[in-house]
Order: structure tokens, then sequence, then C-alpha cells
């Protein structure tokens, strides 16, 4: 039996923040209803926050004329979600509206968990029955009325990718100390003030810690919540940065060259840790006339908008990288989330150790094979319905359900 209420207070005691909005519960139990109510003969991909129009305002949003009130109309909000591309778009409740109703206000593109929607909730229903609350990297959800915590792709990205976290920090912490600049990809610069930088540098050591593994994660679940919008399913492997081991293939299947590999996700991090800096450390930045009114906001604003920028661009890489799974095979990236070939079949081995995960098909059993073979590896599988494995060499076991 489905119980909002419970969902919610287990969302408060995991992220301790109490967050208490009058209509969550009501708003929780419309998204559970409205998920199982289809439209055309398609169930909805609902996603919704809970924020104003004013702090969410960022390029590409569409804000309605008269707020549409979706209270206890879980058809009205089935139909709503179609306007609204599942990973990259996102309809906004604003919590400040009248009392006692839920009232749509607009659609907005969905930021990553770095950029200014951070500290929102949103509250997604991917598929009939299943809801979830998020909010940064937090998340509780509930499956068909069974309810289990879930840390999503970051724990699996932080433990598998650190030497990429390593390399990423490295190349940040260098070109500032070097230049005085910062790099943001393949051309833009961000000049900082030597001293000031020196006197922070513990501080921002710590940020960049954080914010790169947050930027891989954030970059993983976006490809991954591509792959699950397509409905197809889809088998992804992503390799360390020196493989050890040959990965096994029956068939290699296309191989890709991408374009700047591997500028997406440092530009990304690196405006979103610029970001931060320029919140907490406004004082290291050195490119901005501190004569100039509001000097500080508009700093923010600019970087932030920049950092807005590259992540559109991770956006628009996962829907690339996400059609390739559509065909037979399984797609494979390097340790900075390139593509570097598609349509290829695994060798699947008769010696594996098994996850203990069943029923498992050919898909899993194969990327299974994969990770195993490969030290340091990382497998994702995506089924039909939506749901994501993420699977690692272990001891006997190498299969986390995400």
């Amino acid at each position: 039996m489905f119980d909002p209420k419970q969902l919610v207070q287990r969302f408060d005691d995991l992220t301790a923040s109490a967050y208490q909005h009058p209509q969550m519960e009501s708003l929780v139990e419309l998204c559970y209803e409205a998920s199982s109510v289809p439209n055309e003969g398609r169930y909805p991909h609902i996603r919704v926050a809970l924020a104003t129009n004013s702090q969410v305002r960022i390029l590409g949003q569409v804000c309605f004329g008269q707020p549409v009130d979706v209270t206890k109309a879980p058809a009205l909000l089935s139909k709503l979600s179609f306007a609204c591309h599942p990973v990259h778009r996102v309809l906004v409740v604003d919590p400040d509206q009248q009392a006692g109703k839920l009232l749509i206000t607009g659609i907005s593109p969905s930021p990553s968990s770095l950029l200014p929607l951070d500290g929102h909730v949103v509250i997604e229903a991917p598929a009939p029955g299943w809801v979830r609350i998020l909010r940064n990297q937090h998340a509780v959800e509930c499956f068909r009325g069974e309810e289990h915590d879930v840390s999503g792709v970051a724990c699996v990205a932080a433990w598998v990718q650190r030497d990429w976290v390593q390399a990423m920090r490295r190349r940040f912490l260098m070109l500032a100390r070097l230049a005085p600049a910062v790099s943001m990809g393949s051309k833009e610069v961000v000049l900082v003030d030597p001293a000031a930088w020196n006197a922070s540098r513990g501080k921002i050591v710590r940020l960049t810690k954080s914010t790169a593994q947050r930027a891989l994660a954030d970059a993983l679940a976006d490809l991954l919540g591509a792959v699950r919008a397509a409905h197809h399913g889809g088998s992804i492997l992503v390799l360390p940065s020196r493989p050890a081991d040959d990965l096994p293939l029956a068939h290699e299947g296309i191989e890709l060259a991408p374009e700047d590999p591997g500028v997406a996700c440092y530009s990304y991090f690196a405006w979103s840790t610029m970001h931060q800096i320029a919140h907490a450390h406004p004082e290291v930045i050195a490119d901005v006339d501190r004569t100039s009114p509001n000097w500080h906001e508009r700093l923010k604003s600019n970087i932030g908008a920049r950092a807005e920028r590259a992540w559109l661009r991770i956006q628009v890489e996962s829907e690339s990288t996400a059609a390739l799974t559509q065909v037979d095979g399984a797609v494979v990236l390097d340790h900075e989330l390139a593509p570097r070939r598609a349509m290829a079949m695994i060798a699947r081995s008769s010696t594996s150790p098994g996850s203990g995960l069943a029923p498992t098909g050919a898909r899993h059993a194969a990327m299974e094979s994969a990770v195993n073979a490969v030290g340091g590896a990382v497998g994702f599988t995506v089924s039909q319905d939506g749901k994501v494995t993420a699977m690692m060499k272990g001891r006997g076991r190498t299969a986390i359900v995400l």
C-alpha cells in the first residue's frame, strides 16, 4: 500500500533537511496516481520541481500565463508531462501559490545537480507505480508501494572512476597555479588572483573533489536517463583510463572517433567549480570589475550562464550516445565518457561468477562477463521498463541495482 506520508518522512530523514511544504505529500500522491494514467496508449514520465519561476529562470524556460491547477487531477498531470522531455525538462510547481492547490506555472530545462536548481526538490515518476523524491544526490523511491533508498550513479562513478576524478582536479589546479588562468574547455579561460587563490587553496582543493565526483555522476545520470527515455533498453560499458585487460568481443562493431573527447565533462566540471568559487570565494577571480554595482551577483550570474551552456553540451552528447544504444550491441565509452565503439557484441564467459540477480537476460550476462574480464570497468544495462543495473568487478558478486 502506497503511503506518501511515510515516503516524505523517509526523504526528510535522509537529507536531514526537514523540507516542509504543506502540499508535498499531496504532490507525491498525485504523481504516483498520474504515473498509471496512459495517454494514447503511452504511460508518462513525470518530473516535477518545487520551485518558483524566478528561481529556475534559465534559457529555454516556458512560463504559463495562468497557472494550471492539477489538484486531484492525475489525468491532466499525465497529459502535461508529455510536453516535457523526460530527461531535459521539468514541470514547475510553485510552492508559494494558493494554499491547498497544486499549480503548475511553467516548464523549465532541467539543470544538473551543480547548477542553480540545486537544492530544490524534484519528484519523478518514470513508470507506473514508481515514484522517487530527489534533492541534490539524495533520493528515496517507492516501486509499487515497496520503499528503498537509492544513492544513484554517484557512488558507482566515484568508486570506479577515481583516477579520472583525480586527473580532472589536477588539471584544473595546475592550470590555475601556472597561468594564472583556469581553462574551461577547448578555449575559454577565467583569470584568477594568485595570492587570493593560494590563501583559499585548501578549501578550493576540497571543493574540487566533491564537484568532480558530482560532475561525473551528473553526466552518467543524464546519459542513463536518455537511454531510459527511449524505452528501448541498452548496454553501456565504461572503460578505466588504463585498461590492463583486453575487452572480450565476439564482434568489434563500429569504432568511433569523437571530436574533442572528454572536453564536455571537463568543461562542465571546471565551470561548475568556478560557479561555486564565485559564491564562496569571489576574491579569487581576477577578471571582474569590483567597482560596478552588484558586481558579485553579476559575477555569479555570468559564470552560472557559462556552466549552463556546458551542461547543455553534456545533454546533447548524452542524447547522441543514447541513440547508439538503440542498435543491438553495447556502446563502449572511455574513462571520460566519450563513445569509442558502438554495436559491440560482448563474448559471454561460461566462468563468470554470477551476480546473484534473478532473472538475468542475455544483455545482463554479457555485461557481467565484460566487467569481470576488464578490471576497473563498470557496465550499465537498461531494461525496456527503465530498470538500470550497474555492474563492476567485486568479490564474487558483480551487480548493483540502481
